[in-house]
């Protein structure tokens, strides 16, 4: 076993004991009071009973109106509180001036920020003293290594287009020698805020870029998505949890990475907070201890982050043993001043990263033969951005919740691509593609796909199809490599009932409408695996691992294929939209032979094997109280957003409901236009087809709007709106 090896071997039930020893100095409480920190003279602050070990905080503070929750600007000032020193808060680094993303080092001694001003990140001792720039770009994270000691600042590189404030790439420099630089991550680009490491620097939790959020593996140069949302973290040890934050701001989704184990964490409940919106989650170096700012209740719109007020605080949380919930709360700040950026330090955590150095440090001198290897997280079913093309793929996306990939053959190995979703098209809650009520979704990365498939003039695309109309024209175009309804490489579509394909080659000439294939029949509502290739001017359809239909109508091969989009769902320019669902896709540059059309129709079905319906109601329900629709720039950088509306239930036609009022969320805003439908009238009966919201995973990450409710009202989701 090498030394790496060694040191990220995991010991659960030493740090477990390390944990019940700190936390037994008086972690008891559960509430704590509004303002702990009130007598300077206190060697010892009662955050400690929250903490159990000597805690300090870094933050930053805005000296003006407080509407400034991504630290631009030059209006703000640098914060820090030990539990220990007897001063309370205290200013580090006196402003006005321009302090973001602040981490206190892993020794606990130093403090790192970014100052977008400079575009530089710097580094201050705790004190104040000695500041000095460590390098330019913005600061991303600070790991210590926990075999050598040795600190580094990981750090975004490159401007990237994002909605979101992004970087292209990912370096690390060591804070201390900062000529040594190396380069940690260029897969995809990564979304300024936070990114995280696990205790063995093998993983970060962060977005790639937002709103796709997962871990990067980044020793393999791959990343696994796992969801969608924003401040997406993974624990500060070797447990692998990950969390995002949700939509609404007030609950983070957690996961055990390498499992499909997924639980809701509320973090909007501490005494101050009461239910309303919160910001800047952020685990801190010990991974039972997290802190947000909050709560955000002034102004109005989608986004009450913006506006901040007095009233925003820090408020420190402790999880439960199992991470079920937040058990126990300190509220730190409690001034006139918003605060934005907090980052929290515990010594105990340091006192982890030290046990796992003792550890590697006895298993290299006797190891053991008894107890099990510990690898990590399995890997993912897709093939990884790092590995050797599978033969002949070139693009898969089975559902939104797993990483896509797409072939680049400059290099020889797969990257990750997103699928854009275009109009009002949409995810089902199983994150399959869902285009029943208008849209489409674009893969904007096609350029590879074209090159790869005239260089062999081959082609299998495969595809789990559900069409919702039995009868669409044009033909409506399901999966199309083209640029308007006369200029395409190939289409897979729905004519009438019929699934048929147009594929141009050479022989069928550029302008030319090659011939339509009648391939198989689709039925609405009903889901077909289907694989259809061309070879050798051979085209054959398979459905649901059977051959349906064979013909040598096509001649010729791709040498005219030109530059064009992919789309699925529509035609580039709209006119041919197709209403269904759509997953499972694959584009490969070769035939696939029967037996592997059987196998992949089997593969398919076993993803799908255990997947249940979503309890329904169908109710007529009168809207008593409607919140303003926000505008598009009120959810920037969202694109897409929710709204949450109180109802009385008046007649329930599906489904049953205990309580007579309760609260639905409409979509609102789509593709960044408000719908024309996300307007309603207080006193208005609806009859709508809805299902719980925490039925419908995929919006978890999506931004909701629910203000001024009764939160403890059941939510549910309007299907069609």
């Amino acid at each position: 076993m090498t030394k790496h090896a060694h040191y990220v071997t995991s010991s659960c039930l030493f740090w477990t004991l390390i944990l019940a020893i700190v936390l037994a100095f008086g972690c008891t409480r559960e509430d704590q009071p509004a303002n702990a920190n009130n007598t300077p003279d206190a060697q010892i602050d009662r955050i400690e009973e929250l903490t159990g070990a000597h805690t300090r905080v870094v933050w930053v503070q805005d000296l003006g109106q407080g509407g400034n929750p991504g630290a631009q600007g030059d209006n703000l000032r640098l914060m820090g509180f030990d539990s220990r020193d007897g001063l309370g808060q205290r200013i580090i680094l006196d402003g006005p001036a321009n302090f973001a993303k602040p981490y206190i080092t892993p020794g606990g001694d130093r403090v790192v920020y970014t100052d977008r001003a400079r575009d530089a990140v710097m580094v201050v001792n705790w004190d104040g003293s000695g500041l000095r720039e460590v390098a330019s770009g913005t600061g991303l994270a600070v790991w210590m290594d926990p075999f050598t000691g040795l600190e580094w600042l990981y750090v975004g590189v490159g401007q990237d287009g994002n909605r979101a404030p992004t970087r292209q790439r990912m370096e690390r420099v060591r804070l201390d020698d900062p000529g040594i630089r190396e380069l940690v991550w260029d897969r995809t680009p990564v979304t300024e805020d936070q990114v995280q490491l696990s205790i063995d620097g093998k993983m970060a939790g962060g977005t790639f870029p937002w709103p796709h959020a997962g871990v990067a593996r980044l020793t393999e140069g791959a990343w696994d998505r796992l969801a969608q949302g924003c401040w997406p973290s993974i624990s500060p040890d070797d447990q692998y949890l990950f969390w995002v934050f949700d939509g609404s701001h007030r609950n983070l989704t957690m996961q055990r990475y390498g499992t499909e184990h997924r639980w809701q964490v509320a973090i909007n409940t501490a005494p101050g907070i009461d239910g309303y919106e919160v910001y800047h989650p952020r685990w801190s170096n010990h991974p039972r201890f997290m802190v947000v700012t909050g709560p955000y209740i002034r102004g109005g719109g989608g986004n009450r982050i913006r506006t901040g007020g007095p009233e925003v605080s820090l408020h420190i949380g402790r999880f439960s043993a199992d991470f079920s919930t937040v058990e126990a709360w300190h509220r730190l700040t409690d001034d006139t001043l918003t605060d934005y950026y907090p980052d929290v330090w515990v010594a105990s955590g340091l006192e982890l990263i030290q046990a796992r150095d003792a550890e590697a440090e006895s298993q290299m001198k006797t190891p053991s033969h008894d107890a099990e290897p510990h690898d990590g997280p399995s890997a993912p079913s897709t093939p990884s951005p790092s590995g050797a093309p599978e033969d002949g793929l070139l693009f898969r996306w089975e559902t939104a919740s797993r990483a896509s990939v797409l072939f680049d053959p400059r290099n020889d190995r797969y990257r990750d691509s997103h699928l854009e979703p275009r109009g009002t098209a949409r995810l089902t809650r199983h994150f399959a593609m869902d285009t029943s009520r208008g849209g489409h979704f674009v893969l904007d990365q096609a350029d590879a796909l074209l090159s790869a498939l005239r260089d062999a003039n081959q082609l299998t695309i495969e595809a789990m199809i559900t069409p919702s109309l039995p009868d669409q024209s044009g033909p409506a175009r399901i999966i199309t490599f083209s640029s308007g309804p006369s200029a395409r490489n190939v289409t897979l579509g729905q004519s009438g009932d019929r699934l048929v394909l147009r594929l141009r080659t050479e022989r069928t000439g550029v302008n030319a409408v090659p011939p339509e294939l009648d391939l198989l029949p689709l039925k609405a509502g009903e889901t077909t695996h289907v694989v259809v290739t061309y070879w050798n001017g051979r085209v054959t359809a398979f459905a649901d691992g059977q051959p349906v239909f064979s013909s040598d109508a096509v001649q010729g091969g791709f040498s005219t294929w030109s530059p064009q989009h992919m789309l699925f769902g529509d035609e580039w320019g709209g006119g041919r939209h197709w209403a269904g669902q759509l997953e499972g896709v694959a584009i490969y540059n070769r035939a696939l032979t029967p037996e592997e059309a059987g196998r992949r129709y089997s593969e398919a079905q076993a993803r799908i094997a255990d997947r249940t319906p979503a309890q329904a109601l169908v109710a007529r329900v009168r809207l008593l109280e409607a919140l303003p629709v926000p505008t598009v720039e009120a959810v920037a950088p969202y694109q897409r957003a929710l709204l949450v509306n109180r109802y009385a239930v008046e007649e329930v036609l599906e489904g049953e409901t205990n309580t007579p009022e309760i609260l639905i969320a409409h979509w609102v805003i789509m593709d960044g236009r408000v719908l024309d439908a996300a307007a309603r009238r207080e006193g208005e009966v609806y009859q709508l087809h809805l299902e719980f919201f925490d039925d419908r995973p995929e919006l978890e990450g999506e931004k909701i709007s629910m203000e001024g409710h009764d939160f403890l009202l059941p939510l549910y989701y309007d299907v069609q709106s």
